[in-house]
């Protein structure tokens, strides 16, 4: 179970205050979900052993990159409002 000091020390890091009596009720539920995220973490943990290798197979079949030339490049730079020959000005950024 987290201590108040710990609840005391997220609720400082949220910027809210809290009664003693919210520590209390804060230190169980914060506690509880805790709990609860690191029983599905090792479920998780067990099941992604063997399911990694599946993943891969089916999400990292990557397709070769093809370059294709874009054929409306002169109509959008007449577009620009502001330009230098084929180049568009831009106001600085930094």
């Amino acid at each position: 179970m987290l201590s108040q000091k710990q609840i005391q020390h997220l609720a400082n890091l949220a910027r809210i205050e809290l009664t003693e009596k919210e520590i209390e009720k804060y230190q169980k539920e914060i506690s509880a979900i805790l709990d609860y995220v690191g029983k599905l973490k090792s479920i998780v943990s067990r099941k992604d052993q063997d399911s990694q290798k599946s993943v891969k197979k089916r999400f990292l079949n990557l397709r070769a990159d093809q370059v294709k030339k874009f054929q409306n490049t002169d109509k959008l730079i007449d577009l620009a409002p502001e330009k230098e020959g084929r180049l568009i000005k831009v106001e600085k950024i930094i």
